[in-house]
């Protein structure tokens, strides 16, 4: 299966579904998905994890530019997580998953683990508060699948060998709204 975009007749736009026995010959499978009132997915990624469908694709809206992701049992069911631009969200934040950072995410597997890579943004003026550029460098983590099928990320397991030692940031625990400013680390770091 693999999935791309394109607009459909009304002017809004879809993931469109082709399907291939031998990775020649494509045939449209027609919709997969609308999208949702006045957003855009980008890099859009279709796979199985154990019993789980997922959806993983880079919203795009207003100032909003993050990886998500929809789930389903079966693909019927996924391909109805956003009917009548309703968004039957995995979880209690709408599917994100990392944060304003992370976009332009695709997954693959290993055969074990899935991960996710991702491109994040540098800011204007190498500043913190900046206006995110069209630059920046790759991100990875690992996808972490609980048992009811909601995914958070997780560490690459080969990260700690090739950068060293974990740089502490302190207590992480934020209430809603709030922010912290971490301090800039060097060239090499985990």
């Amino acid at each position: 299966r693999q999935m791309c975009i394109r607009d459909s007749s009304n002017g809004k736009g879809v993931l469109a579904e082709y399907t291939s026995s031998d990775l020649r010959k494509w045939d449209s499978a027609g919709v997969f998905m609308t999208m949702m009132w006045d957003r855009f997915y980008e890099c859009p990624d279709i796979f199985k994890m154990g019993e789980w469908w997922y959806l993983v694709y880079s919203e795009q809206h207003d100032a909003i530019r993050r990886v998500q992701y929809l789930k389903g049992r079966t693909l019927d069911e996924l391909k109805a997580c956003t009917a009548d631009d309703a968004g039957i969200w995995p979880d209690s934040h709408e599917g994100f998953l990392d944060s304003r950072g992370l976009y332009a995410g695709k997954t693959a597997s290993d055969g074990t683990n899935r991960y996710l890579w991702g491109w994040c943004a540098s800011k204007a003026g190498g500043s913190n508060t900046g206006i995110p550029d069209w630059g920046g460098n790759l991100v990875a983590h690992r996808l972490i699948q609980h048992a009811d099928g909601s995914l958070t990320l997780g560490e690459m397991p080969a990260f700690p060998e090739a950068f060293g030692n974990a740089v502490g940031v302190g207590n992480a625990d934020l209430a809603e709204g709030e922010f912290r400013m971490l301090p800039r680390l060097g060239y090499v770091n985990r």
